[in-house]
This record gives C-alpha cells, structure tokens and sequence, in this order.
C-alpha cells in the first residue's frame, strides 16, 4: 500500500514537473515568437543560426527556414575570425554587448547592437542574442560629431574671438583668435574675470552690460569696450554676446567680438578731419556750393549770405540760375550741355549774380563735377569768390585806357590839321 501511494506521489511529481517545464517553455516561447525585439539563437561554437523569431526575419529579410540554413558570419560584417573570438567572449561570459554592422538580405548594412549571453537548451550551450537596429542614432551621432567638428574648426580658425564666460563672469572658453588679438594664450585667460582685463574707463558700461546681460537670458546684447593687451596696451573690442547660462548645452554667457581698434582710429581721423573741413569751409570767405544735375542748391556755407545776402536754408533746393544775370544765364545755358556730356567741371568763370538788395555782383567759379557710384553725372561742387571790385576797377581801367586812346586819337588828328 505504501509502495503504491509513494508511485503516485511520484507520478503526481513527475506531471507536476513537466507541467512547469511545460509552462516554462511555453512562457519562453511567447517571448521568443511574440516579442517584437530582434531575436537569435547562435551555435557558439560554429556560427550557426539555430533559430529567428518573426522579427528578426521581418528585419532581416530571411524567411525562418532559409535563415535557420544561416552562419553568423553570413551576416556580421567582421572577418570570420573576429566573430569566432567574439563569440567565445560571449559564450564565456566575458562580455554582453557588442556593436556590430549586419548585412541584410537586400545588401543593406545596418548597425545594430546585441545583447548576448549563453543559455541551456535540448542539451546544448546556444547564444541568446537580442539586436537593436542603432544605424540612425549612429548616423545622428555620427552627424553631431561632424557638427562639433566643423564648430571647432571654425571656432579655432575665426578671425573672431569666441569666449564663455562662466556664471561669475569669469572666463571658461577662449578661442585661439586671442592670441593673435590680445596677446594672451588661451590659457592665460582662463579663470580670471571679465573686468580684470576692462579699461577702467569702460568698467561702469561694462557693469551695466553684465547686468542687463545676466537678466536678460537669449537676448543678443551688444558689446564694446577696450580690453588690455598682453602688451599692456588697449584694443577696442565690438561685438555681440548672449546669455546661454540656462541651456545646458552651453551653461554660460557667449560672446563674440572683433578687434574694432584700427577702424575706431580711423573712424576718429576722418571726424577730425572732416571737423576741420567743416572749420575751412564755415570760415572761408569764399561761397562753397553744391548742386544737383538739375543746378538745384543741394549745400551752401554760410558765406553765401555775406556775398548775395541769402541765408544758405534760403537757397536750399532753388535754382542756382534763377539767381543770374540774364545775359549769364544764355551764356550757361549754352555751356552747360557741354559741361554735363564730358563730366567736366570749369575754372575762372565769371558770372554776375543778383544779391538779396537787387544789385549784381560779380562771382569768378571754379567746379568740379560729382560722380554717382556708376559713373554718371549727379552734379556739381564748387568755390566761387567775389570778384566785384576786381571787374569794376578792369573796367574802369579799361575805359580810361579808351578815353586815353580817344584823347590821343584827337591830338594826332588836330596836329594833322594844324600841319595842313
């Protein structure tokens, strides 16, 4: 009796048992089959496909049956060699992940990642490996680091001075275009802060900027100042920067500047210059005009008011003909066209223009014609002075040299009478 119930104690366990192995296989099937992850099952030690769930047939493009005729090495673009070495790793459990390129059935390489390690199955070690297809994160990571690369390369090749500065304003990041710029390595700069290397004139707007900047995250704020040279003289620096403090990419303050110090001179000279050009030409006593091609008043100093008695906002558009003598004005209106087709300009023309009281005055002009960026004749500009008294003593002169050749006419025809 006992001998019959400790059989069927053991027959209960035994269908126990396969029950479970049953449920087991069944619960490893479903994973296997159903699972939409890329699975295989490898012979380590040859290569061979025992086994591809639908999805990796789906990926792959093999139908099961062909693929179970399958080497490893078919399809991992590694030497065969290298696949027998990393499977031994595999299968000893030296290592789980790889990075592999798989070639599909169409000839397309992907780039996958596996999952591998060694299982128990019918008696036999099999690798267990689960694929992810990684070719597009490869190709975005690929396209990131030509990204950063070509960013490097035009950072480090920029006439332009790249710095990040840190949240204190201290400098993190300087491009090698401060070498050629200020003097200093890059490393010479890195740490110290901002205001260390400012002019201390500039120090106060420099603040103000700092400040607005750091309030201001995103904003493009520009910015200039004069900066100390390694030399221990100063360079005028322009330029832009932003507050990227809070993207995390970055997590700094950017700017980029440019060396502004030889325009900035430059720009100084010609204000000087044209301060003393406007001096000569606000003091002199000669009219300094410029008109259109039209002969409008586009610019008169202010000598023009002491000469015709017009302010120069008076004559300011007007034609500058209207102010002629008649006989003058035929004369130039003949003149002109030939003027205007060489673009030539003229000197010692004297012409007679009305002033404010309504007497004339003689002016004696000397021109120059004013070319537009194509070449072609936009107007005039020119000096014109009075020459009143000259004209008048001429003519003076030149009517008592007649009255003298008058006088002297008479004599010798009375004295050729009195002969007679």
């Amino acid at each position: 009796m006992e001998r019959i119930t400790r059989a069927e104690r053991l027959e209960q366990e035994l269908a126990q048992s396969e029950a479970r192995l049953r449920e087991s296989e069944d619960r490893y099937r479903q994973m296997f089959e159903k699972n939409r992850a890329i699975k295989l099952l490898i012979a380590p030690e040859s290569g061979q496909i025992i086994d591809a769930n639908p999805a990796a047939c789906e990926f792959y493009g093999y139908p099961r049956a062909e693929f179970q005729t399958k080497n490893i090495k078919e399809i991992n673009t590694l030497s065969a060699a290298e696949v027998d070495a990393e499977m031994a790793r595999a299968a000893g459990e030296q290592r789980a992940y790889f990075v592999f390129r798989h070639r599909l059935a169409s000839g397309a390489v992907r780039d996958v990642e596996v999952y591998s390690s060694p299982i128990e199955a019918g008696g036999r070690c099999l690798l267990y490996s689960i694929i992810n297809d990684i070719t597009e994160r490869k190709q975005a990571e690929q396209a990131l680091r030509s990204n950063v690369q070509l960013f490097r390369t035009l950072v480090e090749n920029a006439e332009d001075l790249i710095t990040i500065f840190n949240r204190d304003w201290t400098i993190r990041y300087e491009s090698p275009a401060v070498e050629k710029m200020l003097g200093f390595k890059p490393s010479e700069l890195r740490g110290r802060h901002l205001l260390e290397t400012v002019h201390p004139c500039d120090r106060r707007a420099i603040l103000r900027a700092m400040k607005y900047k750091t309030e201001h995250p995103g904003e493009l704020v520009p910015v200039k100042g004069r900066i100390r040279h390694k030399d221990g003289s100063y360079r005028i620096l322009e330029g832009r920067s932003v507050n990227l403090l809070e993207n995390p990419a970055v997590g700094g303050i950017v700017a980029n500047t440019r060396d502004v110090t030889e325009r900035e001179r430059a720009e100084a000279a010609l204000r000087e210059s044209e301060e003393k050009f406007r001096l000569i030409v606000e003091t002199t006593n000669e009219w300094i005009w410029s008109m259109d091609r039209e002969g409008r008043s586009i610019y008169d100093n202010p000598a023009v008011e002491m000469l015709l008695g017009y302010s120069p906002d008076e004559l300011r558009g007007r034609d500058m003909s209207e102010l002629m003598h008649e006989e003058d004005r035929r004369m130039m209106e003949q003149q002109l066209p030939a003027f205007f087709a060489a673009k030539r300009g003229w000197t010692g023309l004297i012409c007679r223009y009305r002033h404010k009281d309504g007497s004339y005055r003689y002016l004696e002009s000397n021109a120059a014609p004013v070319l537009d960026a194509r070449g072609e004749l936009a107007g005039y500009r020119g000096a014109d002075r009075d020459v009143t008294d000259r004209v008048r003593a001429q003519q003076a002169l030149s009517e008592k040299e007649e009255q003298l050749r008058q006088a002297q006419k008479m004599e010798a025809i009375g004295q050729l009478a009195g002969g007679v």
